[in-house]
Formats: structure tokens, sequence, C-alpha cells
């Protein structure tokens, strides 16, 4: 038996030719915290969404229990199969101790560039009638005329679609900080709570979420970690060798905000940065034109 922990343990706590130590844990740190808490909130809220608006469906239609048995069914083998992946992962990860600083820096570059595309898209479905189209467009086509294995695959896919990203996502906060797990999982265990709260609310009550407000503070939200993590990453693979170091004096280092005094971690937090910035300023002048055309 083995736990993810021991896992991230072993592979961020023991350094490159030495044998993996333990330590005492970090004090509870706000920035691992509140990352995990966005991150989690983010990939489960359109999960959660697409579970409700099917539900919703299903109870417009007054679907046999067996319907909504095959919904949930796929949802649960969906976050089961999510946390097998991630434990898989882990250990493949938990024996690659030689090529750690490599394997963590590849990784924070791809969740840096996930969260870069994810921020922009976030922004393009602000608009609380092109979301309400696309859910109610999901839960017709996977009832109408295909039964239930088409709700189980959806609710399936809804959860392991999101639950693939979180897995990636989780590698990238934890590099070389394993012992701030205590804080991932305290965010991840907030945004759960929260995300049941907003699934009740929706199923029970009908609930209309400010769905605008949350995908603009959000996406935000991922533009700042992508920059973060784009720091961390190059800075990561400055540790393994791969890339050189530009030593920049007077600059702080600041790890929390991906920050350090090197000019190639700087530049790749301005590319990643701009790049964001100019995707969604994009997207906010087509909402605009929209806007200005329906008018």
């Amino acid at each position: 038996m083995f736990s993810l922990a021991n896992d991230f343990q072993l592979l961020y706590v023991g350094g490159i030719d030495q044998q993996p130590v333990v330590r005492s844990p970090m004090p509870f740190s706000a920035a691992p915290f509140t990352e995990s808490l966005v991150i989690f909130l983010r990939e489960g809220a359109e999960a959660m969404l697409i579970i409700a608006a099917l539900w919703v469906v299903l109870v417009n239609m007054r679907a046999p229990a067996a319907a909504y048995r095959a919904l949930m069914a796929g949802a649960g083998i969906g976050l089961a199969t999510s946390v097998v992946a991630g434990l898989a992962l882990a250990r493949w990860l938990a024996g690659a101790e030689e090529t750690a600083e490599l394997v963590e820096g590849v990784t924070l570059l791809l969740a840096a560039g996930v969260l870069l595309f994810v921020s922009s898209w976030l922004l393009g479905q602000r608009e609380a009638g092109r979301w309400k189209a696309q859910l109610q467009d999901r839960a017709r086509r996977a009832f109408s005329g295909r039964g239930m294995a088409a709700l189980f695959t959806v609710g399936f896919l809804a959860i392991f679609r999101e639950g693939a990203e979180t897995v990636l996502f989780l590698f990238a906060m934890l590099a070389g900080q394993a012992a701030a797990w205590p804080a991932v999982a305290g965010g991840g265990a907030l945004a759960a709570v929260i995300l049941l709260a907003a699934f009740i609310a929706v199923r029970h009550f009908g609930l209309r979420l400010p769905m605008r407000a949350f995908f603009t503070i959000t996406a935000w939200s991922l533009l700042a970690l992508a920059v973060i993590y784009a720091g961390r990453g190059v800075h990561e693979l400055q540790e393994a060798g791969w890339i050189g170091e530009t030593a920049l004096a007077g600059l702080p280092k600041v790890k929390a905000l991906g920050l350090y005094p090197y000019l190639e971690t700087l530049l790749a937090q301005g590319v990643t940065l701009v790049t964001g910035l100019l995707l969604n300023m994009r997207i906010t002048h087509a909402d605009r034109a929209g806007a200005e055309a329906a008018e």
C-alpha cells in the first residue's frame, strides 16, 4: 500500500542522488491553499453545472429512477478513475528522482499553458445565455434516444475530464513543496463543500448562480496562476541544467509568486502575461462587438 502524500514526499523532498528524507510538515500556507481553492472551484464548477443541468432535465422529463442512477454512477466512476490516475502518476514520478527537477519544470509549464487557454475560454463563456444554451444542448443530446448509456457516459466524462486536469494542476501546485499538501488538501476540501452547496441549490431550489462574475474572477485568477507557474517551471528547468541562468541583481526571490532573480524566469512570466492579456482583450472586444450588433 502507498499513499499519495508519501509519493509526493519521495518525489519532491528527496533530492537528486540522495535518499529520500523525512521532514516535518510546513506550517499551513495561504498561497497553496488559495491556489488549490481556485483550481478545484474552476475544475469542479463545470462538472457540477453539467450534472445539475442534466438532473433538472431528468426531473422535467419525469425520467425513471434508473436514469438518475446512470448519471450519478458515471460521475462516481469518473471521480474514482481520476483518483486512480493521480495515484498511478504519483507512483511513477516517485521512482524518477534523478529527473525530479525536469519533471517538475515540464509539469509546471504544461499547467501554465493549460491555465492560459482555460482563462481565455472562461472569458468567452461569461454570458449566462451562452452558457445556459450549451448546458441545455448537452443535456438534450445526452438523453434524446440514447438512453442510460449516454447519461452514464456524460456523467463519467464530465467528472473525469476535469479530474484529469486537476491531477496535472495538483502536481504543479506541489512541485518542489510536497510538505504543503495539507494546505492544498484544505483548499480542495473547501472547494468541494462550496460546489456541493451550489449543486444542492441548483438542483433543489433552481438558484441562478452569478455566472458572469464567477467566470470573470476565475479567468483572471487562472491567468495569474499561469504566470506564477511559468516562472516556477523555468526555474525548475534551470535547476535541472536545461536552461541557463542570467542573474539580475537586486531582485527578490518570492517562490509563492514564481518570482526569481533571473532573466529567463522573468521573460517566461512576461510572455505568459502578455499572451494572456492579448487573448483576453480579444475575447472581451468580441463580446462587446457582439453586444453592440445585437442592439
